[in-house]
């Protein structure tokens, strides 16, 4: 799955933040953001092949898509 790298670099960010800023854990930031995001989106498209779209979404399921989208969807 193709993410953008902008979108893994706002979450690993905000774990570094989160974390308290601590040096030298870039590398692992990033790979936990590229999972977390990647986990997501396919919990999402899973998800979303599996309703049917011409019942309106429940709030919960409305929140998988919007989670899992935080980060590629905020400014850049």
């Amino acid at each position: 799955m193709d993410i953008n790298e902008d979108c893994i670099r706002r979450r690993a960010y905000r774990m570094w933040e989160v974390e308290g800023r601590p040096p030298g854990r870039y590398e692992d930031h990033w790979q936990r953001a590229r999972q977390e995001i990647e986990t997501e989106l396919l919990r999402a498209s899973e998800h979303m092949s599996n309703t049917d779209h011409r019942l309106p979404l429940h709030v919960e399921e409305a929140l998988i898509v919007d989670v899992a989208l935080y980060d590629c969807t905020r400014g850049g």
